[in-house]
């Protein structure tokens, strides 16, 4: 799915900052939606992403947080399959420099 409106929030920050950037213009800007393949489910993931939010909790703490998350995200990220996506987004703009 591609947004491209320039007044969604999500896009106005960073045309914003390129626009005030000493002469650049932005001339299209647009964020789209990147599912990607997890190789197992989202707990790897988590594992390597989230590590500095986990390192607090105990092993115990942590695979029972763990194992709370797998099964709330379940929902939204696990595809008929079995197979898991992580829902990236990924924004894409070009700038050009005025002369």
């Amino acid at each position: 799915m591609w947004r491209t409106s320039t007044s969604e929030p999500a896009l106005r920050k960073p045309a914003c900052i390129w626009s005030r950037q000493p002469g650049f213009e932005v001339t299209t800007i647009a964020l789209f939606d990147r599912p990607t393949p997890l190789p197992g489910d989202i707990s790897g993931w988590l594992e390597t992403f989230a590590a500095g939010l986990l390192r607090p909790l105990s092993q115990p703490e942590r695979a029972e947080f763990m194992a709370e998350l797998r099964d709330e995200l379940r929902a939204h990220l696990q595809q008929p399959d079995g197979s898991w996506i992580a829902d990236y987004v990924r924004l894409r703009f070009r700038a050009v420099k005025r002369l």
